[in-house]
């Protein structure tokens, strides 16, 4: 009976904590996000119209670098007659693929809390918040203090801070190794992305310790740089007020709307394909190239490493791997090693959980995206720069609330490309 009422109370604090986190925060009831296959660019933007012109409509995903393809929207029920009225009007074929977004918002956050009372529950069982994230690779540090360190890259708008965690084994790799930097969470609302980040930190530490030969070789040989978190004030808000937020969160003066899309600000080709110039639009690029405290603080952290030699930037979702450039449907000089990177980085993954990534450039792949740090990087000098699509291939898998019990899968798959891609870069620089 004391079993019973000690669930019982567990059980009713749980739900206490679940209403009680929850009411300051967006909901999203019977929204629904519904694919809508598109068959030529005009048909791309006039469903982009949509979203430019109503915030009730949110693209979520678009494949649209070669046609047919498709867009997946999620619609408020406010605008849901509306929507069917263009949709029937101009003849796109569509369908739900999610019905009720909010009821996702509510699995994860209580996950979340039953995790967080549970002793016997894994740090990657659930979601983290920023905070957590930051623990976890300062933990990383005191646990593997020979292979891992903490540097700071910079600040957020809001003042928090942006990290890096580095692992190598610097009894082997020496004074300046080879470098592989990945950043992560540049778009907020991808919650899978940190945690993947923070799984391959883990798993390359624990990995070498436990001897594994493969990643024994690696950091006897490379230098991992990896960020986390680069939208920390995004990220946050995502926790607690808004979980489909995507942008940082700069307002601008005279501005209706805040926030800039990170992934949009770099400052090579900046505004030319693929961003928006509205405040309110989630691809908004900012005022200028580099006018976010949190781009400024990545790029120029990059810059001031030597010796890079690889660099992945980890968003979320539709199962993609991709390299430049993102501007134009031009290939980079280097585009035949990209090629064999990216069949087997994406061989590597499916050899798992048969998980069938696509590659190829972020143009002809996914959508023409300008301002991006994958291509900013790769101007600079970092031939092998790429961008990733995480799990799920759709929203038919949740979207962006991918289901925590494939926290631990996708990091798994991912560590398997992550060995593929620094053996195939050894080939190329060793």
């Amino acid at each position: 009976k004391k079993t019973k009422m000690t669930r019982l109370l567990v059980f009713l604090l749980v739900l206490f904590f679940v209403n009680l986190s929850v009411q300051n925060l967006v909901r999203y009831d019977d929204h629904k996000v519904v694919k809508i296959t598109i068959n030529d660019f005009k048909e791309f933007e006039m469903i982009q119209s949509l979203e430019e012109d109503f915030p009730e409509f949110d693209m979520w995903a678009a494949r649209v670098g070669t046609l047919p393809g498709y867009v997946e929207m999620m619609v408020a029920p406010t605008k849901m007659e509306h929507f069917k009225m263009v949709t029937n009007r101009f003849g796109f074929e569509t369908e739900v693929l999610i019905d009720n977004v909010q009821a996702l918002h509510d699995i994860e956050r209580e996950q979340y809390l039953v995790n967080r009372n549970d002793p016997n529950a894994g740090f990657f069982d659930s979601y983290k918040n920023y905070t957590e994230v930051m623990n976890f690779i300062n933990d990383l540090t005191e646990q593997y203090p020979t292979l891992a360190r903490v540097e700071k890259v910079g600040t957020t708008y809001e003042g928090r801070d942006i990290n890096a965690i580095i692992i190598t084994n610097t009894a082997k790799s020496g004074s300046n190794p080879p470098k592989i930097i990945y950043t992560g969470t540049m778009h907020a609302r991808e919650w899978i992305s940190p945690m993947t980040s923070i799984y391959i930190a883990n798993a390359l530490c624990a990995n070498f310790t436990s001897g594994d030969d493969d990643v024994v070789k690696i950091l006897n040989y490379f230098e991992y740089h990896i960020i986390p978190v680069v939208n920390g004030d995004g990220f946050e808000y995502t926790w607690t007020t808004n979980r489909n937020w995507r942008k940082n969160r700069h307002h601008y003066t005279g501005n209706t709307c805040t926030g800039v899309d990170l992934n949009r600000n770099w400052g090579f080709e900046w505004g030319v394909v693929g961003a928006s110039t509205n405040p309110c639009s989630d691809t908004y690029q900012g005022p200028s190239g580099f006018s976010e405290p949190e781009t400024i603080a990545v790029s120029d952290y990059i810059s001031g490493l030597t010796n890079s030699v690889g660099y992945i930037d980890i968003h979320a979702y539709s199962e993609l791997f991709m390299s430049s450039w993102g501007y134009t449907n031009a290939k980079p000089t280097n585009y035949s090693e990209d090629e064999v990177l990216m069949k087997n980085f994406t061989s590597a993954i499916a050899k798992d959980f048969g998980k069938d990534y696509e590659w190829g450039t972020i143009y002809e792949i996914i959508y023409p995206a300008s301002g991006s740090s994958t291509d900013w990087v790769t101007n600079s000098g970092v031939s092998l720069s790429y961008a990733t699509e995480l799990r799920p291939k759709n929203a038919l898998g949740g979207g962006f609330s991918l289901p925590a019990d494939q926290i631990v899968p996708q990091g798994i798959e991912f560590m398997s490309g992550v060995i593929s891609m620094a053996l195939s870069v050894y080939t190329y620089t060793g």
